[in-house]
């Protein structure tokens, strides 16, 4: 079936057109809306619940944990994506490359996490002591645990984050929901997931910049670009 608005190809449980967010004539029953509520919820029930417990059971994190607990956490969201793989089949798919997109997010984004990195240090040292941030900077480098961070902190969540909320979140939303509804939800649960209450200010926008760039583009891998470029600078920039 074909959206009246734009004539794009709309999914027969959805509410919404993916592309322009209008409303489908021939809206479903509640059933199928409770449907799609409950698969959300599910899914970012467990991802909660799991890192929730990770801090009960206080879980430290070597290395080898860390790459353990990264591995659970794909593993939830790949079960979920694998459930919902005909819908998510398109977004997943080698999209065209654009090149005044990538390099729009190759300058843009470093120049981002510069700005986040110098506004998180300013709080830091409004909100806690200033010496006790100058001693936990001064760590001698060690490449292994740069590599490790690189891919518990950058690799990982571009992926698994932006498959589950750019993915599998979105994708559901977009049936019952408008586009603009669907991107500021999913953004809002991304920024939860995080339990960073100072973080807000930060990751909620790059929550919906990615948002943008699911909606825009129809693919999740430049979302995955810009979430991994963001995460490499962050670690790069702690380094300094």
């Amino acid at each position: 079936m074909n959206c009246n608005n734009c004539q794009n190809s709309i999914t027969k449980n959805a509410f919404f057109c993916g592309k322009c967010g209008a409303k489908k004539e021939d809206s479903k029953s509640t059933f199928d809306y409770n449907i799609h509520i409950k698969k959300i919820a599910l899914l970012f029930i467990l991802l909660v619940t799991y890192i929730v417990s990770i801090h009960i059971f206080k879980i430290s994190i070597s290395k080898t944990n860390t790459i353990f607990i990264d591995i659970i956490f794909s593993l939830i969201v790949l079960l979920f994506s694998f459930y919902d793989r005909k819908t998510l089949k398109r977004v997943i798919q080698k999209p065209k490359i654009k090149i005044k997109t990538v390099l729009f997010i190759l300058v843009l984004t470093p120049i981002s996490a510069f700005i986040v990195h110098q506004f998180a240090d300013l709080l830091n040292e409004s909100l806690f002591h200033p010496q006790k941030i100058q001693t936990s900077n001064h760590q001698t480098f060690s490449l292994l645990n740069f590599l490790i961070s690189i891919l518990s902190i950058a690799i990982f969540p571009a992926i698994f984050e932006e498959l589950a909320f750019r993915g599998v979140i979105f994708n559901e939303l977009s049936k019952i929901t408008s586009l603009k509804i669907t991107i500021i939800i999913s953004s809002i649960l991304f920024t939860i997931l995080h339990f960073s209450l100072i973080s807000i200010i930060w990751i909620f926008p790059i929550g919906i910049i990615l948002g943008y760039l699911r909606a825009k583009y129809r693919t999740i891998w430049y979302g995955i670009l810009t979430h991994f470029v963001y995460n490499s600078c962050i670690i790069i920039l702690g380094e300094i």
